[in-house]
């Protein structure tokens, strides 16, 4: 399924005085991009980032831990199941990554 047209939005708050001017098209230049929805509205995203021609990113969460577990349950099985993941090798002597 191709990724929605979204509306250009803006930016009409928040810390940073650059991103007044930027519009949702622009936020994913210089990283800052904020993803923040259900499972499948955040797995959209980065369906539409991959789309874009974006093979990596770095994230962070607000309250690391249970937002990265939650991560882990919830968003990262539907990115497996949409192809933006595969599964990384087990060394089967270590049981650590390869």
């Amino acid at each position: 399924m191709p990724p929605k047209r979204a509306a250009r939005l803006t930016v009409a708050g928040g810390d940073q005085a650059s991103w007044k001017a930027h519009g949702r098209l622009d936020w994913a230049i210089g990283g800052n991009l904020h993803l923040v929805g259900t499972p499948e509205m955040i797995v959209d995203w980065f369906a539409r980032l991959r789309a874009a021609g974006v093979d990596g990113a770095q994230g962070n969460f607000y309250d690391f831990g249970p937002d990265l577990d939650r991560f882990a349950c919830t968003v990262l099985p539907l990115m497996h199941e949409a192809g933006l993941r595969t599964p990384v090798p087990v060394n089967p002597h270590t049981g650590s990554a390869a």
